[in-house]
């Protein structure tokens, strides 16, 4: 019975879910991925907020970790191993008032062959409201009542198109 309940209730929120995601959305495949979320939860993350690493063992062990990622992901030679941004850019979205970090988002500039990848780079701040929210549109500068906006980094800068230096 309380499976029975909880597939209905799956139903339910596959329903809504599916109106107010995308129009191909339906509610049956919403409930199977409210389930399979049930079954399989996200892990939490082992770094919480990220790590930085200067024991030798601990920086090797993150290398192998990303060689470990392009091996599963070589099947093809147009797989990204790595970004490049400046540190200006960084350092700009760092300064940004309120920022206590960096989200970035994998993107593509189209949606056709051949894709155009590229990673976007946001300030994150805690507002209270929101904790680690995203910084991408505008903020008043309290020092001169302006509205002005938020830094976006954004490189398509890549490795293996520009891979010189790579130790990954």
């Amino acid at each position: 019975m309380k499976n029975k309940r909880l597939l209905v209730a799956a139903l339910m929120l596959g329903a809504v879910i599916g109106r107010l995601s995308s129009p191909g959305a339906t509610p049956i495949a919403a409930a199977k991925a409210a389930i399979m979320l049930q079954a399989n939860p996200p892990k939490p993350p082992r770094y919480p907020g990220g790590k930085g690493h200067t024991d030798p063992a601990a920086k090797q062990r993150v290398k192998d970790e990303a060689r470990k990622y392009q091996a599963v992901r070589r099947s093809n030679n147009d797989t990204i191993r790595a970004y490049y941004i400046n540190r200006e850019v960084v350092t700009d979205i760092l300064k940004q008032k309120g920022c206590i970090g960096l989200r970035i988002y994998p993107a593509y500039e189209n949606t056709v062959a051949p894709l155009e990848p590229s990673m976007i780079i946001v300030g994150v701040e805690n507002t209270g409201k929101v904790p680690r929210q995203d910084q991408v549109n505008n903020y008043q500068d309290i020092s001169s009542l302006a509205l002005k906006e938020y830094i976006v980094g954004q490189t398509d800068d890549r490795c293996p198109s520009s891979c010189e230096g790579t130790a990954f």
